[in-house]
């Protein structure tokens, strides 16, 4: 009876003994897994700051000296016979910080005078863009479309036209002569400010323009 009273002890003890361990062996898998984890988030939260700042100073350098190489590149041709846009066109200019180099012409014949380097303008700059008004007088800006987007060597300049005609059948035959972007001349100030960055922004920072 005592024998069967040690034996049953024993195997108490033995079950106790192999709960404890196997208890101790869980919270040690527990302690690990929760360690790893900690450290690889800690990793983790502690590259991000670094890539990402160095991912945005790169990103920011690359815009930079994309801008100051296309401003350098490519001058910027706007035919307008109005001499109050023209004067707004300007302050939208500075005030924008706008670097790349504005000509002006007042219709649409001197416009194509400038772009086949004709007469007064032999020694005119090929234009990265072209800022076009419609209703001008001699020639006017449909003419003008038409004949740079018909001529091999000009057709693949960029021609905004920025006028104030909203007519739905002057946007549809504008872009069948080929404009790349129909824009309306904003009433207030401060739009047109925001029409021309936008512009400047878009074709001459994320866009890649032939130079001839």
């Amino acid at each position: 009876m005592e024998s069967t009273a040690r034996a049953l002890l024993r195997g108490l003890r033995r079950a106790h003994e192999y709960k404890y361990e196997t208890v101790l062996l869980r919270n040690i898998i527990i302690l690990s897994f929760t360690t790893l984890i900690i450290f690889s988030t800690a990793i983790i939260y502690f590259s991000m700051p670094f890539t990402n700042e160095n991912t945005i100073n790169a990103s920011k350098a690359s815009v930079a000296s994309n801008i100051l190489n296309n401003s350098e590149r490519y001058p910027i041709l706007l035919a307008e016979d109005n001499p109050d846009d023209i004067l707004i066109t300007k302050r939208a200019w500075n005030k924008g910080l706008i670097k790349n180099r504005l000509y002006i012409v007042n219709n649409g014949e001197e416009a194509l005078k400038f772009l086949y380097k004709q007469g007064e303008y032999s020694n005119a700059p090929t234009p990265g863009l072209m800022l076009l008004d419609l209703k001008m007088p001699r020639v006017d800006g449909f003419e003008v479309l038409k004949t740079v987007k018909r001529d091999a060597k000009l057709k693949r300049l960029p021609i905004i036209v920025l006028t104030t005609s909203n007519r739905d059948h002057d946007i549809k035959r504008a872009y069948d002569l080929g404009c790349n972007s129909y824009i309306l001349k904003p009433v207030s100030y401060k739009k047109f400010i925001e029409a021309i960055n936008t512009i400047q922004k878009y074709w001459m920072t994320m866009c890649e323009i032939p130079l001839k």
